[in-house]
């Protein structure tokens, strides 16, 4: 009896596993997830896959960070794309004596104006509020200090390789019994349901796969608590869903370390988890928008554009690249005339701005002789 029920349930049980792996990625998200523990990658905003094997990981960034200025901080929204996403039309300046609250409803940061800004957790929203929260209530005369400080925690490189360094030492007890537990679910199980192995297995699998459910879950919650003591983490992991659904505890890890990066900028991140290769195209693509941005809006846009500029050399600084490196055009095509850093595409024609970005061409002629 046993067995032909676990033998019709066993496909349920897969389909919950794959579906806990499926990550859906709000506009102005982004999610660097690893394949195989180890490499990253960026998962745009859709529907995406959030890492496989029960060692994978997926941390999730905020793709455009808020500006801040000592008169109040730019908002951006979440579904500009390309050059809009760069364009200070699309985004809100919200001065300090202007906001009415500051308070956190889920994944969203409510300021008393408009809808709110959502973030990608609960955890990131709280620490942009305790950032706003100390540059307001700060004197006039010390917020550009304070300023300065959250700008340089938010790119701290050192900081961020400490951080991964805490996590996955507490991570791997879960990563160690989550994937434990994987073998049993997905492949001792199925040996015996499919393959022909001796019935008699099939109970001692099971209590095994309960023991290692009941171990992974408490590793959870330690690895949980001990990096909210680190102040690695602002929360402790949702339970929620590993205890509902019994096959997500194998891939508890990533439920760890989803909030892990909650207070750092996005280019930061990428900059110690992408390969050169990833990375060299994020930051291109940055630099270009960022140039531009800062010849756009008022004062005070542009001031606030300088300042990320400068923290993005500082960037390739700390990574031993220079911006006339990182910027250099690829070069592909010998009858490309004009190019688009920010999405790499080539035109063949002179033309003002990207088809698909809509962000200014590089024309190739002329950086070739400015060289």
């Amino acid at each position: 009896m046993l067995f032909a029920v676990l033998r019709d349930l066993f496909p349920i049980l897969a389909a919950l596993y794959a579906l806990d792996a499926v990550a859906w990625v709000r506009a102005g998200h982004f999610l660097l997830v690893s394949r195989a523990g180890r490499w990253f990658g960026v998962r745009e905003p859709g529907i995406r896959l959030a890492g496989l094997l029960p060692v994978d990981v997926g941390f999730a960034v905020a793709r455009h960070g808020p500006l801040l200025t000592p008169e109040g901080v730019y908002l951006p929204d979440p579904k500009a794309h390309g050059a809009a996403a760069y364009d200070p039309e699309r985004w809100t300046l919200l001065p300090y004596d202007r906001i009415e609250r500051l308070e956190v409803e889920e994944d969203k940061l409510l300021t008393g104006r408009g809808g709110g800004l959502r973030l990608p957790s609960r955890s990131h929203a709280e620490s942009l509020a305790a950032r706003l929260r100390e540059i307001r209530e700060a004197p006039a005369a010390q917020r550009n200090a304070r300023i300065a400080r959250e700008n340089n925690a938010a790119f701290d490189l050192d900081a961020i390789r400490t951080r991964l360094v805490t996590f996955q030492a507490a991570a791997l007890p879960v990563r160690l019994l989550g994937a434990a537990l994987f073998l049993v679910l997905f492949a001792g199980l199925p040996a015996v349901l499919y393959l022909g192995l001796s019935p008699g297995l099939l109970k001692p699998q099971l209590y095994l796969a309960l023991t290692l459910f009941v171990m992974t879950v408490a590793a959870l919650v330690w690895a949980g608590s001990h990096l909210r003591g680190q102040e690695a983490l602002r929360r402790r992991p949702a339970l929620s869903s590993v205890l509902f659904t019994p096959p997500a505890a194998a891939r508890a890890v990533a439920h760890l370390a989803r909030d892990l990066f909650h207070d750092f900028d996005a280019v930061a991140v990428a900059a110690v988890l992408l390969p050169p290769e990833q990375l060299t195209a994020w930051l291109r693509g940055e630099l270009h928008a960022a140039a531009w941005a800062e010849t756009q809006g008022d004062a005070g846009w542009q001031a606030a554009w300088a300042v990320r500029r400068g923290l993005l050399r500082r960037t390739l600084d700390r990574l031993g690249r220079s911006e006339s490196e990182v910027l250099a055009p690829p070069g592909r095509d010998p009858e490309t005339v004009a190019w688009c850093p920010f999405c790499d595409t080539e035109y063949r024609e002179s033309l003002a701005s990207c088809r698909d970005c809509a962000l200014p061409l590089v024309a190739l002629a002329e950086l070739v002789g400015s060289v």
